[in-house]
C-alpha cells in the first residue's frame, strides 16, 4: 500500500493542472463519491446574476448610459460570465433625492439586456413612491420589454429603508401592488427583498401571497459574512468566508425561510448577495480568496430545493469588476461566477465527501449534463500550513475520457488581486477569456480516479462517456 502511495504522488506531481505543493505539508486522501442513481434537481439557467443600485439606470452627465447596448465589453462580459439575471435595485431604489428612472432610461437599461442575453429583475419605489406612477412604469415594462422582463420589485429592504414591522410593509406594497396590476394584469412580482437580519420577512411574504399568482418567486438578500466594517483582518476574513463553518451557517440561514416559501408553492432568488456587506471587507472580497468561496457558495445552494439563483451586488470592494480605461478590470470573483458556469449546468449529482481522515477543508459538488459529468473540486486548505488533496473520485460508471480546468492563484495566494487563471487563462476586461479544456494524467483503479488538487486550488474535472 506504501509503494502504490508512493508511486500516485511521484505520478500526480507531474500534472499539468495541479501545480506544485509549495508548503511543505503532508498531502491529504480524500473520497469522493457520486450517486448517479439519485440524480436531483436541475440548476435554473439564470442561477447567476448581478444586482446594480438602480441610479446606474440613469444617465451621466454627459447624458450617456451604462446599460446601453453600445456597451460592447460590458456585453461581453456578461455573455462570457454566463450572467442570465440582471436586478436593479438597491439603497437608491428608495433614497430620497435620486431620481426615478423615467421611460427612456428603462428603454437603454432593456436594449442592453437584450444585447447581453440577461432578464431584469427591476425595482419601483417604495419609501416615498407614489403607487400611481410605480403603476405607469410597470404597465411600459410590461407591454414593451416583456420577453426581458422577470419580476417587478417593490422597494429594497424594507426593514431598514421602511419598517420593521412586515404587517406595515405588506399594507403599503400591497397598495403599489394592486394599483400596478390593474395598470398591467399579468406583471409578475417579486419580493420582499429584505436584508439577511430578518429572513423570517421571505416565510411570511411567502404565507402572505401563497394563492396570490401576481407574485412570482421570493426575494432575500444575503451577506454570509456580514459587515464588511467589521472585518478589519483580512487574514482572518478570508479564513471566515472559507471556514466549513460557514456550511452550518447557509444551512441555518436557508432554513429559516425556505421550507415555508417551498410549501406554499414559491421559489427564492438571492436577488442581493456578496461575501460581506457594506461594500465589502477589504482585502477579502476583493481577492482570490472570493473566487473560492463564490465557487463554493454557489454550488452548496443550487443543489437545494427552492434555490432560484443569485445575484452578486456590484460597486464598491465586492464588485465582480470595475470601470477601467479599456472596458473594465475583472476581479477575483468573477473567476468564481465563470468557474460555476463551467461546472453548474444540468441536473445536481448527490456527492459524498468520505475518508477524510487528514480533516482537509475540502468540498466536492457534481452535475450531470446530459451525457457528460462534471466534478468540482474545491481545497480551501491555504497559508503556510495549507495541504494538498490527493482525491479519489468514485464516479459509479467508467468514463472514456477525463480533463479538467483549474482554478488557481499564483502560489495559491488567497490575497492575490491579478494573475489569476481559469484553464490556463485570464478573462480579460473586455470578457476575452481562452481557457481550455486539458486531458487529465490521472490514475484509474477499479473504476475510481485519482486526482491531486492543491492548497487553495479548484479544479472541474469533465467526464465523457464517448
Amino acid at each position: 500500500m506504501l509503494i502504490k502511495r508512493i508511486l500516485y504522488a511521484l505520478l500526480l506531481s507531474a500534472i499539468s493542472l495541479a501545480g506544485v505543493n509549495l508548503s511543505g505539508a503532508t498531502p491529504g486522501d480524500v473520497t469522493v463519491t457520486l450517486d448517479l442513481k439519485h440524480v436531483g434537481r436541475t440548476i435554473p439557467a439564470d442561477f447567476t446574476g448581478l444586482s446594480y443600485e438602480i441610479s446606474l439606470v440613469l444617465p451621466d452627465r454627459d447624458g450617456n448610459y451604462y446599460f446601453s447596448a453600445k456597451n460592447q465589453p460590458l456585453i461581453a462580459l456578461f455573455r462570457t460570465l454566463g450572467i442570465k439575471s440582471l436586478r436593479v435595485g438597491g439603497n437608491t431604489a428608495d433614497r430620497p433625492g435620486i431620481p426615478t428612472p423615467t421611460t427612456a432610461d428603462a428603454d437603454s437599461l432593456f436594449a442592453f439586456a437584450k444585447a447581453a442575453g440577461a432578464k431584469v429583475i427591476y425595482t419601483v419605489r417604495l419609501d416615498g413612491g407614489d403607487p400611481q406612477a410605480d403603476a405607469a412604469m410597470v404597465k411600459y415594462l410590461v407591454e414593451h420589454y416583456p420577453s426581458n422582463l422577470e419580476c417587478i420589485t417593490i422597494g429594497n429592504e424594507p426593514n431598514k429603508e421602511f419598517t420593521n414591522n412586515f404587517a406595515a410593509y405588506h399594507a403599503a406594497m400591497s397598495k403599489i401592488l394592486d394599483a400596478a396590476s390593474r395598470a398591467a394584469p399579468g406583471a409578475k412580482f417579486c419580493g420582499p427583498s429584505a436584508m439577511h437580519t430578518v429572513p423570517e420577512w421571505a416565510a411570511d411574504m411567502a404565507a402572505a401571497y401563497a394563492h396570490d399568482p401576481r407574485i412570482d418567486f421570493i426575494t432575500q438578500h444575503y451577506y454570509c459574512g456580514k459587515s464588511g466594517e467589521h472585518a478589519t483582518n483580512a487574514g482572518r476574513a478570508q479564513d471566515k468566508i472559507l471556514s466549513p463553518d460557514m456550511l452550518t451557517n447557509y444551512e441555518y440561514f436557508c432554513h429559516q425561510f425556505m421550507p415555508a416559501v417551498i410549501s406554499n408553492g414559491f421559489t427564492c432568488r438571492i436577488e442581493e448577495t456578496s461575501s460581506y456587506s457594506r461594500g465589502g471587507a477589504r482585502g477579502t472580497s476583493d481577492t482570490f480568496a472570493s473566487a473560492l468561496w463564490a465557487l463554493d457558495y454557489l454550488h452548496w445552494w443550487a443543489a437545494q430545493p427552492g434555490t432560484r439563483g443569485f445575484n452578486f451586488h456590484m460597486g464598491n470592494i465586492y464588485g465582480a469588476f470595475v470601470d477601467a480605461r479599456d472596458g473594465y478590470s475583472v476581479r477575483p470573483l468573477s473567476y468564481g461566477i465563470k468557474a460555476f458556469e463551467l461546472g453548474g449546468q444540468g441536473r445536481v449529482v448527490p456527492v459524498r465527501v468520505g475518508e477524510n481522515v487528514d480533516d482537509l477543508n475540502f468540498t466536492a459538488y457534481s452535475v450531470l449534463q446530459a451525457t457528460n459529468l462534471y466534478v468540482t473540486l474545491i481545497n480551501k486548505e491555504h497559508g503556510p500550513d495549507g495541504r494538498d488533496a490527493m482525491v479519489t473520485i468514485a464516479p459509479g460508471m467508467r468514463f472514456a475520457h477525463c480533463e479538467g480546468m483549474s482554478l488557481r492563484a499564483p502560489d495559491g495566494n488567497l490575497s492575490a488581486k491579478t494573475n489569476l487563471t481559469l484553464g490556463g487563462s485570464a478573462i480579460s476586461g473586455n470578457g476575452r477569456w481562452d481557457g481550455h479544456w486539458t486531458p487529465l494524467n490521472y490514475t484509474e483503479d477499479d473504476g475510481t480516479y485519482r486526482i491531486k488538487v492543491p492548497a487553495a486550488t479548484a479544479i472541474i474535472v469533465r467526464f465523457n462517456p464517448e
